[in-house]
């Protein structure tokens, strides 16, 4: 098992019930079933984790474990979805253990990171990048962009689409372009209040370590300073060493870690 966020790190449960609040608004699932504080989101088809897992947010909400598990592993059977959870420090030990004893294991540890927009460096808008803002129900030709650049599979683009298009806070789309006009690099942000948070970061493989990714973060970061927004924020595999760099020299700090259960 890989471990977990450092034990001297200090979790605030508000601050990540906030941050969780913000991943559901801002990657909506096509199918929400609420419990309490117990979450099942599941876009069948799509291989999107964040849309396809239950949340448990509350420590306290711990009362019929095995009852509330079947059912919604239920639902997650009767819609043709494979049962997946999504472990954060709001998970009660007692649906952890329950997830354990049923055979689950954790995988795909991930850090979830955040950054003052008041910092210099994320925020001012960078040259050749542009910003989509298109309403909902004219966002196709994001995911367009997405799958062209190698972030998507062709076969998931009218899935991603749906996801787009079912964003209620504000979004964006930031493309970044090479020195011949092309797209190189897109980030997608998500300004719900004070948090502005990037989801979609995809640099077309070609044109990696050039610096793209890092421009289309930055107006991205930019747009939700413009919206109101205070703080940016995003998540990156714990393994992923290269983004980790860039997004230390961005200033982003870790809040906290989470990983997915899936059962061996």
């Amino acid at each position: 098992m890989e471990a977990r966020a450092p034990a001297s790190a200090a979790i605030d449960p508000a601050l990540v019930r906030r941050l969780e609040d913000a991943t559901i608004n801002s990657w909506p699932s096509r199918h929400l079933v609420v419990d309490g504080a117990w979450m099942l989101r599941l876009t069948p088809g799509h291989p999107s984790k964040r849309a396809n897992a239950l949340s448990v947010l509350d420590p306290a909400d711990d009362d019929r474990v095995a009852e509330r598990l079947a059912a919604m592993f239920g639902h997650c059977e009767r819609l043709g979805a494979p049962p997946l959870a999504r472990w954060t420090p709001l998970m009660p030990p007692a649906v952890e253990a329950e997830l354990l004893a049923r055979g689950f294991a954790p995988f795909d540890h991930t850090r979830v990171l955040r950054v003052l927009l008041d910092r210099p460096a994320v925020g001012e808008a960078e040259p050749a990048t542009d910003l989509l803002t298109d309403p909902p129900g004219e966002r196709s030709g994001w995911a367009d962009i997405i799958v062209a650049l190698g972030g998507e599979a062709a076969r998931f683009r009218d899935l991603l689409a749906g996801i787009f298009d079912r964003i209620a806070p504000p979004a964006a789309l930031s493309v970044a372009y090479d020195a011949a006009g092309r797209p190189a690099a897109a980030t997608l942000s998500v300004t719900d209040g004070s948090l502005s948070g990037l989801f979609e970061v995809v640099t077309r493989p070609d044109a990696r370590r050039e610096g793209h990714a890092t421009r289309s973060v930055r107006t991205a970061l930019a747009h939700g300073r413009a919206l109101g927004a205070t703080h940016g924020w995003l998540q990156v595999k714990a393994d992923n060493a290269a983004a980790a760099a860039a997004y230390d020299r961005l200033g982003f700090a870790e809040i906290y870690r989470y990983h997915y259960l899936r059962r061996d």
